[in-house]
Order: structure tokens, then C-alpha cells, then sequence
């Protein structure tokens, strides 16, 4: 029973911070110009490079430029950014899963494991903005 409420609490939760959100989500043109100089070059945009940027931004002297290989994770990746655990109920895990989201997700599979009967498994990486938590 307390699982129950605890699990409902948190669906409610997530649907009310979805909705929060503005919805608007930029794209990859910021009117930057080509021939553009930065004190800073963050290269990838996962949790650590994000931070980074971030704390290099707040001296407000500092120009700062971040380079990820993925796109944002709402555009490219549609409905399953939006569903919660969308992902895990269709087998985001399994071996034939690494190639289902090109556009987020870099495709790492580990080799045979001994300990789980010569299975490989999907080894998720975010390919996003924000990384594999993006």
C-alpha cells in the first residue's frame, strides 16, 4: 500500500514539473558568428561540462562556448523524453536496444559477460545536452 502512494506521488510530482516547463526548447542557431573568439572551450555538454561552463560564466568577463555532439534531447528523441520510464519498460536495456536512439544515445554494448550466461547488455551514454541524464 505505501508503495503504491509513494510510486503515485511520484508520477503526480514528475507530471507537475513537466508542466511547469515552458515547453520551449531552443535549437542550435544562437546567432553566434563564425569568426567568434572565447576565453573558454567546453568540450561536451553532459552534467560536468554543463557545471563547468556554468561556473566559468559567472564572472561575467569570461566568454564562454560549449561544443556537444548531440542535440537536445526533447527534439530529437520525441515522445520517449516525455513518457516517464519509457525508456526501461521497452527494453532500453538489451542488447538490441543500443542502436534504437541514434540521435541521443552513443550505442556502447559491453562484451559477452561470463557472469550473465554470454549475454551483452546495452551500456546507455548520453549523446545529448546534459549527457546520459540530459
Amino acid at each position: 500500500m505505501r508503495l503504491t502512494i509513494f510510486i503515485a506521488l511520484e508520477i503526480t510530482r514528475a507530471l507537475a514539473w513537466t508542466h511547469r516547463r515552458s515547453g520551449y526548447v531552443p535549437g542550435n542557431d544562437f546567432g553566434v558568428p563564425q569568426n567568434a573568439s572565447f576565453d573558454y572551450v567546453i568540450v561536451g555538454g553532459g552534467t560536468a561540462g554543463l557545471t563547468l561552463a556554468y561556473r566559468l560564466a559567472e564572472n561575467s568577463t569570461n566568454t564562454v562556448a560549449v561544443i556537444e555532439a548531440g542535440g537536445f534531447y526533447e527534439q530529437d528523441n520525441g515522445n520517449t523524453s516525455v513518457v516517464p520510464a519509457y525508456c526501461s519498460r521497452y527494453g532500453a536495456f538489451s542488447e538490441d536496444s543500443a542502436s534504437q536512439y541514434p540521435l541521443v544515445d552513443w550505442g556502447f554494448v559491453t562484451e559477452a559477460q561470463e557472469g550473465l550466461g554470454g549475454r551483452r547488455l546495452h551500456y546507455g551514454r548520453g549523446k545529448t545536452l546534459g549527457g546520459r541524464y540530459g
